[in-house]
């Protein structure tokens, strides 16, 4: 998946199957942290303290990129 236009490409295995909800979350969050969008985020201490009790805001950089990544997995299924 090349991202961010780097030409880089961000390669993420999973352990298990998961949904596709799942995957694209696991996509998103890792891509914000490499990228250095946690970094930036809001809710930086929230995530990182709260741990699966947390639930991301919609608008958070890596929900926004959640639903485009689930978006390409159904064109992708189409």
């Amino acid at each position: 998946m090349d991202i961010s236009g780097t030409n880089i490409k961000h390669i993420t295995m999973f352990d298990r199957q998961y949904t596709p909800e799942k995957q694209a979350e696991g996509l998103a969050i890792s891509q914000a942290i490499v990228y250095g969008h946690c970094d930036k985020c809001g809710f930086l201490s929230q995530c990182s303290t709260k741990g699966e009790a947390f639930r991301f805001p919609v608008f958070a950089w890596c929900m926004r990129r959640k639903a485009e990544i689930l978006a390409d997995m159904r064109k992708e299924t189409t």
